[in-house]
């Protein structure tokens, strides 16, 4: 992945997905937590690289105010 394919809202990424992937988890794995993280939920698809929604402060926020 690019710095520069990296913003506050969106970023984009190489690994393989498919048409119907929308709404799927994108994770790294943290060598120091010994875990996969998620940093973020697919929202595109393209030939070149595909485009998340990051899990910021502000999104996770609104995930969390539709269980109350």
């Amino acid at each position: 992945m690019k710095a520069e394919n990296v913003g506050a809202e969106y970023f984009q990424y190489d690994c393989d997905t498919y048409p119907g992937s929308s709404g799927s988890s994108v994770y790294a794995y943290d060598n120091g937590a010994k875990q996969r993280v998620v940093t973020g939920v697919n929202v595109a698809e393209s030939p070149n690289a595909n485009t998340a929604v990051r899990l910021n402060a502000a999104n996770v926020a609104w995930i969390n105010s539709l269980y109350k």
